[in-house]
């Protein structure tokens, strides 16, 4: 049986790669923040008139829920790092700015008044005697914007900034404990050891008296930081350089199951079979992240579902008894025209929507149809972004006619827990999903053909096509290579059996022959 520490050692590549990437986006957003807020935290001190309007516009940011903000941005700036550290900037500018303020306007007037007395110029009152005294208060809103953005920066996994929320999801979407924890622990950690270490450094920085040689300290760290932020900038750019002058080919995929899997059997398949550079972004979003991102050149292939992009991307509606190869045609007519990005040759599976229910329910329904006169009893469940897509739920009820007793938006892969716990009576469910049979869940049919195909294919945006002239050809190997069959077991093997995506992907291609041991 798998442990804990099974979980944590056959990951440990991937724990350490999220490490860094969780210090370098928390540790970059705190040393802006405090960059920006202490400067306007001072100024505010001397305006205090227009101190309240500050410090509001600030706590007005903290008040938008993070995932919102970090949604907000994402059409702004794309998804990555960038739109993960101004996010996490965002929200750790207030605690810092307020307590400045607040330490400054709370130096005992006499002793300011005093060094005023002794002549000492507005500079020489700030850096010699409000500063200092100010500095447990200034340290204090440090602390705790530390703390917060330690823990915000898990859902930069949702912009695909990485981070060690990617383990937390992984683990969401896999209903695999261990992972969520092998995730959660070491971020909970980060933020004990930064309050520490913070708590630490304002004991010892923290005069019992005006002290210049404080001050001066004060100005080296500050100092050594920048050096650090260059540094670790630095690397970073070398690192995303290559010896070709070539980019790397950037494989990415949506955030549940299936999609993870894929991810892997696209960039297994490229690395064995090419000498390119392949660079992974597994689980970056849904296609309202992963659309933009491909127009915009941040990913370069990832696999998506005919009938998805017809209607939810190219916002065509499918043609009554339109075959499969015709809704191919024009998908891939609209991304090259509209995205720039070519769709090429299918999977070879299908996977689309069937409304599942328990088998215990009583229910005898083998269509969608059969379910209607029922409908008005049963609680329906479904992902969030189905309640908002155009092939989505206002198009099942116009349809059918349904008229559910009431609805439940879930993660595509805790909604078959919700059918099975009994917390809703019927969900989407997805005809790869090895989980219907495992739940003893009943799959019916869309019998008035609501839904168009939902045949998978990889798409390459065209300028990659071009800079890499074999791509098309080597991935249209893959064509025709997974069954429904194929893929649904493969769905199993990480749901049910708890294995890891990337071997359950490598595994495939090995059973078909793609790749060599």
């Amino acid at each position: 049986m798998t442990t804990f520490i099974d979980t944590v050692s056959s990951r440990s590549d991937i724990l350490l790669e999220n490490l860094s990437e969780h210090l370098f986006l928390s540790l970059i957003s705190v040393l802006f923040a405090i960059v920006i807020s202490l400067p306007l935290g001072v100024y505010i001190s001397r305006k205090q008139k227009t101190a309240e309007w500050f410090i509001g516009v600030t706590a007005v940011f903290q008040t938008i829920p993070s995932l919102a903000l970090f949604g907000f941005l994402v059409p702004l700036l794309g998804t990555g790092s960038l739109t993960a550290i101004i996010a996490l900037i965002i929200y750790a500018l207030l605690p810092i700015l307020r307590n400045t303020y607040t330490g400054i306007i709370s130096v005992d007037q006499a002793v300011i008044e005093a060094g005023k007395g002794m002549g000492m110029t507005d500079r020489q009152l700030l850096t010699k005697i409000e500063l200092p005294l100010a500095l447990p208060f200034i340290m204090a809103g440090i602390r705790t914007a530390t703390v917060l953005t330690v823990g915000i920066a898990t859902l930069a996994t949702f912009v695909g900034a990485g981070g060690l929320g990617d383990l937390i999801y992984r683990g969401l979407t896999s209903w695999n404990n261990y992972l969520v924890l092998a995730g959660a622990i070491p971020a909970a950690l980060l933020a004990i050891l930064f309050d520490l270490i913070l708590r630490w450094v304002e004991k010892r920085a923290t005069p019992k008296g005006v002290s210049h040689k404080i001050i001066f300290r004060g100005k080296i760290t500050v100092k050594k930081s920048l050096l650090v932020v260059a540094l670790i900038l630095s690397f970073i750019i070398s690192a995303c350089s290559n010896s070709e002058g070539k980019d790397p080919i950037v494989v990415s995929g949506k955030n549940w199951t299936e999609q993870y899997i894929l991810t892997y059997v696209i960039a297994e398949y490229l690395e064995e079979n090419t000498d390119y550079e392949i660079e992974l972004k597994e689980g970056l979003g849904e296609v309202a992240v992963l659309t933009p991102a491909l127009e915009k050149g941040e990913i370069d292939v990832y696999v998506e579902y005919t009938g998805t992009g017809l209607e939810a991307v190219l916002k065509d509606p499918a043609k009554e008894g339109e075959s499969a190869e015709e809704v191919f045609d024009r998908v891939n007519k609209g991304y090259q025209e509209q995205y720039n990005a070519k769709w090429l040759e299918p999977l070879g599976f299908q996977n689309t929507y069937t409304l599942a229910l328990r088998a215990d329910e009583g229910i005898e329904a083998k269509t969608y149809s059969d379910l209607v006169p029922v409908a008005n009893e049963l609680v329906f469940g479904a992902p969030h972004p189905f309640y908002e897509r155009a092939d989505g739920f206002e198009a099942l009820k116009n349809k059918y006619g349904f008229e559910f007793k009431g609805t439940e938006s879930f993660d595509p892969n805790i909604m078959y827990e919700a059918v099975k716990n009994g917390e809703v009576d019927v969900i989407t469910g997805f005809t790869t999903d090895a989980r219907i049979d495992q739940y003893n869940l009943i799959a019916t049919e869309d019998d008035l053909g609501l839904f168009p195909p939902y045949y998978a294919a990889p798409i390459v945006r065209m300028e990659v096509l071009e800079e890499y002239p074999d791509l098309e050809d080597t991935l249209n190997k893959l064509a025709g290579q997974i069954t429904e069959e194929d893929m649904r077991a493969m769905n199993g093997r990480v749901d049910i059996d708890k294995e890891d995506y990337r071997t359950v992907a490598r595994d495939f291609l090995l059973s078909k022959g793609l790749i060599e041991e």
